[in-house]
């Protein structure tokens, strides 16, 4: 924050927990950057395997608490090599439900869960890639590294390129507040956006289901939130 303060010849916050109107609005200017970047792309280091030990009778598995969107086609059974493909939950899952066995189970993501067609009859391990939600990069009361969504502390890191969230957040606030530069601003950023996707983009490997931990998609399936 006392980067874009100078740039932008603001007051310089002395901490990001200074309960005062310019730290505030400046914070809110990154947390909105920080979020618009995050959705704008499936960025590959917020890429995470999910894995899943089924037993007799499973049916519903809760998604991980950092869990925003599925990245992978489907979920790759490691145990049977094949994958499981997603479906909808309309009327066509409930024709599934009424007639797939747990061999040609079927997947969907409802209120915060994974939910098969039909229930596991036996241990499988099931793995699964999806895009995380903790793109600030922070720690806990213990100093444990942990990944959230917020800014709280001076030493939190945003996980995905520093100069894109103060371009970002210069943007967003030159829109927010009319000024003359907004459009040159805003164009500055989404060039610097192009460009670290690129970037990303030249560093993804499609890597088929054979090895779970390195399966990255682009193909989304969105969870109900």
């Amino acid at each position: 924050m006392k980067q874009i303060a100078r740039q932008v010849k603001d007051p310089v916050p002395q901490s990001i927990t200074s309960n005062d109107d310019t730290t505030n609005e400046l914070l809110g200017y990154v947390e909105d950057a920080a979020g618009m970047i995050f959705n704008d792309f499936d960025w590959q280091v917020l890429n995470k395997t999910g894995c899943i030990d089924t037993h007799d009778g499973l049916q519903t598995v809760d998604l991980p608490s950092d869990f925003d969107s599925m990245t992978s086609y489907g979920i790759y059974d490691k145990t049977h090599c094949r994958v499981i493909t997603a479906e909808t939950m309309d009327e066509r899952w409930e024709r599934i439900v009424r007639n797939v066995s747990a061999d040609d189970n079927k997947f969907a993501i409802q209120q915060n869960a994974i939910v098969f067609t039909a229930p596991f009859r036996e241990e499988r391990k099931l793995f699964y890639t999806y895009k995380s939600t903790g793109f600030v990069k922070t720690h806990d009361t213990a100093g444990n590294i942990v990944y959230t969504d917020t800014f709280a502390n001076d030493g939190d890191e945003f996980v995905l390129n520093p100069h894109l969230l103060i371009q970002g957040a210069i943007a967003v606030r030159s829109v927010n507040l009319q000024l003359a530069d907004s459009a040159l601003r805003m164009q500055r950023y989404e060039l610097l956006l192009e460009k670290r996707k690129n970037k990303d983009c030249a560093l993804l490997q499609s890597v088929p289901y054979t090895n779970p931990d390195k399966v990255i998609t682009t193909s989304k399936i969105m969870g109900v939130r």
